[in-house]
């Protein structure tokens, strides 16, 4: 599946519209805010690529990446331990920073409504 069917599938479960700003560069990476808008309300999140990657960001990248946190969150919420050995993490206290954005960036989208539909956006994106 291509991005232009992945995005008219997103739209097919729920509207979304996308947008973007380009905040900054450093530590290896392009720095953006990105806006997600539904029928429900708005959100924002932040958002990272790396030098390599020259387009800018995609309602399809960028959902990618939230539709994984969200999955990450829904399955190690309450198991920080495993979290951090699965992710390499070393110190407790950043798995934990970094667990919690997760959580934090699910319930936005639910909020959007966007979690309705995670077993179908989870599945789109398999191959992505």
């Amino acid at each position: 599946m291509n991005n232009i069917d992945r995005h008219q599938l997103i739209n097919d479960f729920i509207p979304i519209e996308f947008s973007f700003r380009y905040l900054n560069s450093n530590n290896g990476k392009n720095n953006y805010v990105t806006f997600l808008k539904t029928d429900k309300g708005k959100a924002s999140f932040n958002y990272f690529q790396g030098f390599s990657i020259q387009e800018n960001p995609s309602l399809v990248s960028v959902l990618w990446c939230l539709i994984m946190d969200t999955n990450i969150a829904n399955e190690y919420e309450n198991d920080l331990v495993s979290f951090s050995r699965e992710f390499g993490y070393e110190s407790i206290r950043e798995a934990k920073t970094v667990l919690n954005a997760c959580i934090k960036q699910r319930e936005k989208l639910n909020k959007l409504g966007i979690t309705n539909y995670l077993e179908e956006l989870t599945e789109a994106f398999q191959d992505y």
